[in-house]
């Protein structure tokens, strides 16, 4: 299920004004190249010269990060012979993304999306809680009454919403096995204490 950002407005233009306002407002150039490194596993990339030739070595950080995104913004700086500071531009510059519209407009994407087979689901990304509301209050009514949105859950966790069986936690087999050895343990005292009063009566008997 992939994340999607969601826009609502009265009319398609609104939507799309909205979209372009929240997206300059989230952050200038500095906060922009201190969250690019986020694809790269947090590497800090404060550390290099804006404007010398985007690093080539830095893959190596996103291995333990979002590698094909990191990935692409590699090959976008080679392919171009992009510095630094141009890659944060690029990336960081106002995109228009797919579900920006009105309640009709979001709502017929994302079933087109879903309907195209493109996904199982979605996770929504609302920035602001006036977007939150609208997206409450007037698209998820629209999917709700195509049928594409349930109206009640089996449960209250999305395991159960999911179907998926309930998997034990690791420290509770952990603890319920050494639970389960504590008696079998103490039999086998038990029995060991058995077998030397025996020895002991065997011995006395014997004198």
């Amino acid at each position: 299920m992939p994340g999607v950002s969601v826009f609502v407005g009265d009319t398609d233009e609104e939507a799309r004004e909205i979209e372009r306002t929240t997206q300059l407002a989230d952050g200038g150039f500095e906060q922009s190249l201190a969250e690019f490194g986020r694809a790269f596993a947090w590497h800090d990339f404060r550390q290099y010269d804006l404007d010398a030739p985007f690093p080539d070595d830095v893959l190596k950080y996103a291995e333990r990060g979002f590698y094909t995104q990191a990935v692409k913004v590699v090959e976008l700086a080679a392919a171009q012979n992009l510095t630094l500071r141009q890659v944060i531009e690029i990336t960081s510059s106002p995109r228009r993304g797919p579900f920006v519209g009105s309640p009709e407009t979001v709502a017929n994407e994302l079933q087109r999306w879903f309907d195209g087979r493109a996904l199982d689901g979605f996770n929504i990304h609302v920035g602001h809680p006036d977007q939150f509301k609208r997206l409450i209050d007037e698209v998820l009514p629209i999917l709700r009454d195509r049928g594409l949105l349930r109206r009640e859950y089996e449960g209250t966790t999305l395991r159960e919403n999911l179907g998926l069986p309930f998997v034990e936690n690791r420290y509770t087999v952990a603890r319920n096995a050494a639970e389960s050895a504590q008696p079998q343990s103490a039999s086998t005292d038990e029995q060991k204490n058995d077998v030397r009063e025996d020895a002991a009566e065997a011995l006395v008997s014997s004198h």
